[in-house]
């Protein structure tokens, strides 16, 4: 099928030029969308091993939890953290002192 042209239009050189523009800064815009490959080889990430968990529940007073998060808090730290660091302190000494 033939295009429609307006009556009295007639494609100049001019106007096929700037079609050849228009389709460079297509192709361009087209080449910076894509991600660009990168050419050196990708470093490799420090393989780290990842330790199992364990999920635990502790049933705390209301207002015994409320006087740990807020002395927590105060310390920069979360519940989960200072109870960690408190057990880790408790180990090492019972250590040091034979008992395990």
């Amino acid at each position: 099928m033939a295009k429609r042209q307006r009556k009295g239009f007639q494609p100049t050189i001019s106007a096929s030029a700037d079609q050849d523009k228009m389709e460079e800064l297509a192709r361009q815009l087209k080449e910076e969308k894509q991600p660009k490959v990168k050419e050196e080889a990708p470093e490799e990430e420090p393989k780290v091993e990842k330790q199992e968990t364990v999920r635990i529940t502790i049933d705390i007073p209301t207002g015994f939890h409320k006087e740990l998060k807020k002395a927590t808090k105060m310390m920069g730290q979360t519940l989960k953290g200072y109870f960690l660091y408190l057990a880790r302190q408790d180990i090492e000494r019972k250590k040091e002192r034979g008992e395990l």
